[in-house]
């Protein structure tokens, strides 16, 4: 059985400081990846939600037209309402049913996020640690030892 210590060099500073720069710009880097599949998640999200809004609003328009002609044609019928103004109570109706259905989607586009504030964060939080570590006031500076050493058994 062998008890001897074995003593490696000690790492230059410049190696330390490398190794540091490294695994920052590696956790950035997947800070910033993490950010964009949340933002494709997002998008997503919102373009599920405009496809349904558009094919929503193009069957209810194409259902609330033909409604409409029937309420033109029975009021023609049974009042003695001229046809043109039968089309012009018809027409503002769709105008405020259209505008109502307009509000309510845009209420849904106003609730997407495409920036996502957690990883937003992150980053910020990240790039303020990592300036606040290489930039340091030289008047405080504490010499940095690290010492490896290995014990074999």
């Amino acid at each position: 059985m062998n008890n001897e210590l074995e003593h490696h060099s000690e790492p230059s500073f410049g190696s330390v400081l490398g190794g540091i720069v490294i695994d920052a710009r590696d956790l950035l880097l997947r800070h910033v990846a993490q950010a964009l599949l949340e933002v494709r998640y997002e998008l997503r999200n919102g373009l599920i939600a405009a496809m349904g809004l558009g094919i929503g609003l193009g069957i209810f328009a194409g259902g609330g037209m033909l409604l409409m002609l029937m309420l033109v044609q029975g009021l023609a019928t049974f009042t003695v309402v001229p046809l043109w103004a039968c089309y012009g109570i018809a027409g503002s109706a769709l105008v405020v049913l259209g505008g109502v259905v307009l509000a309510a989607g845009r209420t849904k586009v106003e609730k997407l996020d495409f920036v996502p504030q957690r990883a937003a964060q992150r980053i910020s939080g990240n790039t303020q640690w990592l300036t606040k570590q290489t930039t340091s006031d030289k008047s405080h500076k504490k010499p940095v030892k690290i010492s490896r050493t290995r014990v074999r058994r």
